[in-house]
């Protein structure tokens, strides 16, 4: 028994990497288990068996569940990944669960919840250097770049998986600062995310909410290095590659994103074109720029801040759920960025 509880400790602080040559890496699983620990990893069979009184023995693939949570022993509510719910009972036992750590088993009286999260195609791309979501509590499962998440912040159902959950008072998570995170003068990278934003409290900053910033901001004209926002719930980044200037902005585009729903927000910058800025919203570009106007090095010292901004003087911390945050060093083009928008989007 304490070797068992030893493998579910260490399963669950370990994170997945799927390795680049998984060309169909199955769903992430994550079962939250009663004695408090959390197990990520992915299941060894392919379907789970459930009964319902109402429809009787049912077999659902492991791509099919968005989550099943256990309102007491081996009763549960079953939803689907297009959102019907079901009261169900787990029929027989759990499949396998292979973990960084290795395969494992799980008693079905053991599990208070179980998420599935669909594994994105940008999880295996080139270039990719950082991804931080839920299932891995803002560990990074690509580079190392662990964030740290301050206590405020919860983990919370979202789209097709676990989110982090920001108040808007002081909920911030920051990455420490490193080589890959920082793009030089020509260096082409990009910023994807999954967001859910709320309207912030009355006293955030102009009604700024930053999704990704990573800036030395000594004052309210002058910065240097890059962020990606919402201005008054619409998109907006700016870019600097000088302390001399606030640098180029573009944006707040059209369209108020607070609106209940989750969104999917790219920014891809190609610095050797003068259309080579572009910025998605739910897959297609609403923006194109010159990135041409900033051709520096927007390298700074600072962390990379996730839903706060750099300076605690400036109250523009995100409100609402934030998931799937990447960074990549090249520019994503438009086919990845639809591929990335359809394998996740709500049905």
């Amino acid at each position: 028994m304490k070797l068992f509880l030893t493998i579910l400790f260490l399963a669950a602080t370990l994170p997945l990497v799927v390795r680049a040559d998984d060309t169909n890496p199955p769903p992430r699983l994550t079962f939250e288990l009663r004695d408090g620990s959390r197990v990520v990893g992915t299941s060894v069979g392919d379907s789970f068996k459930f009964h319902s009184a109402l429809l009787g023995d049912l077999k659902l693939a492991v791509k099919d569940i968005r989550s099943v949570d256990c309102t007491a022993t081996n009763v549960a509510k079953l939803t689907t990944s297009n959102g019907d719910t079901l009261t169900v009972e787990f029929a027989g036992t759990i499949p396998g669960l292979k973990t960084s750590f290795g395969e494992i088993k799980l008693s079905t009286d053991s599990v208070r919840r179980l998420s599935v999260s669909s594994t994105s195609p940008s999880s295996q791309r080139e270039g990719l250097v950082a991804l931080w979501s839920g299932e891995n509590e803002g560990r990074d499962s690509v580079g190392g770049h662990d964030a740290q998440v301050s206590p405020g912040i919860k983990i919370l159902p979202g789209q097709a998986g676990e989110s982090f959950s920001f108040d808007g008072r002081a909920n911030n998570m920051m990455v420490p600062d490193a080589p890959d995170l920082n793009f030089g003068a020509g260096q082409d990278f990009s910023i994807e995310a999954w967001i859910q934003p709320l309207p912030p409290p009355p006293f955030a900053t102009d009604d700024i909410m930053s999704i990704v910033d990573k800036r030395v901001t000594p004052n309210s004209t002058r910065c240097h290095g890059y962020e990606f926002n919402l201005y008054q719930g619409r998109v907006h980044c700016r870019l600097s590659d000088s302390l001399e200037n606030n640098g180029n902005h573009w944006g707040p585009l059209e369209g108020d994103l607070r609106d209940g729903r989750f969104h999917h927000l790219v920014l891809s910058v190609k610095r050797d074109s003068t259309t080579g800025g572009k910025i998605f919203v739910d897959g297609k570009v609403v923006s194109t720029f010159d990135p041409t106007s900033v051709p520096g090095d927007l390298t700074s010292s600072e962390p990379v801040h996730i839903g706060n901004h750099p300076d605690p003087n400036y109250h523009c911390y995100f409100k609402g759920l934030i998931r799937e945050i990447a960074i990549y060093r090249r520019a994503l083009s438009e086919d990845e960025v639809r591929d990335d928008y359809d394998s996740v989007r709500d049905n």
